[in-house]
């Protein structure tokens, strides 16, 4: 789920494929007991899936958007990621989760599976080929940090609509004295996808032979790694690297507003995490 632009790496995508073989080649998981039943109303991963709407169209539309900043692959990578969530989840593989999950997420995910551990219950992954990843709202945000910890304090979120599916989300400080641009931390995405997917995980006991295809709700957000502050001087540096061409045409010009935007957000080292899963951390707010 780490890489050091984007999924779109090949051979990010087949490192991650021998993991999960290897993972199912020698299986280790829960044990069952009754008790697990009552337990999996808290675990975040929603035993029957979710609401959602899945429109084809929005999907396609952050795609087309998404794809020119963040890698042609990212879609692949998503899908990739969530498989790999469920396979974690099945063994109690809490590396995966440290390693790959917002903080705060990463803490109550991994203390949900020592309460089902506890219980002796077993968690059993029905794998299909059908898994199909709906791209249903873009997210880019200004002004806040990725890092909770260091969220967005005494400032206010403005939310600007772009299109169906997509807005920005500027967090202005408060304080008539300050100056937005001054000292801000590097603009990130969040991305939520829907996946329809018959490739499911169930308490052992409670499995059909053909599951029905459910619905499930993750929230992805690429964390630089480089987190200092990214003020009104690195924009000016990214602009006046642009060339004469691109800063007269960057009003009107979608693709020159792209540009910058992928300098801005998607340059240097940055780690695509799992912030959310089936709403359970309330979308994980900022």
């Amino acid at each position: 789920v780490s890489t050091q632009s984007t999924w779109g790496k090949n051979k990010v995508i087949k490192m991650l494929l021998v993991k999960v073989m290897l993972r199912r080649a020698g299986a280790r998981g829960f044990s069952s007991r009754k008790n697990a039943f009552e337990l999996s109303d808290g675990f975040p991963y929603k035993f029957g899936g979710v609401s959602g709407e899945l429109s084809t169209s929005r999907s396609r539309h952050i795609e087309q958007w998404l794809g020119p900043l963040a890698g042609d692959s990212i879609v692949d990578g998503f899908k990739l990621a969530f498989l790999s969530l469920l396979d974690a989840l099945e063994a109690g593989d809490k590396e995966f989760i440290y390693s790959n999950c917002e903080s705060r997420l990463s803490s109550k995910v991994a203390a949900c599976m020592d309460a089902m551990s506890q219980s002796n219950a077993r968690l059993k992954l029905l794998e299909s080929s059908s898994c199909v990843p709906y791209l249903n709202l873009l997210r880019l945000v200004y002004g806040a940090n990725p890092n909770r910890e260091l969220g967005p304090k005494d400032k206010q979120a403005n939310k600007v609509p772009m299109f169906d599916g997509a807005e920005a989300v500027f967090f202005i400080p408060r304080s008539p004295n300050a100056q937005f641009f001054q000292s801000i931390s590097r603009p990130f995405a969040q991305v939520e996808v829907l996946f329809d997917t018959k490739t499911v995980l169930s308490l052992e006991g409670s499995e059909t032979v053909s599951p029905s295809a459910e619905v499930h709700r993750i929230l992805f957000e690429n964390h630089p790694e480089d987190t200092q502050q990214f003020g009104g001087l690195d924009i000016l540096k990214l602009v006046g690297s642009m060339g004469l061409r691109d800063l007269a045409n960057i009003q009107k010009d979608p693709s020159t507003q792209l540009k910058l935007l992928k300098q801005m957000m998607f340059s240097g080292n940055y780690s695509w995490k799992i912030a959310d899963i089936d709403d359970f951390m309330g979308g994980n707010p900022l």
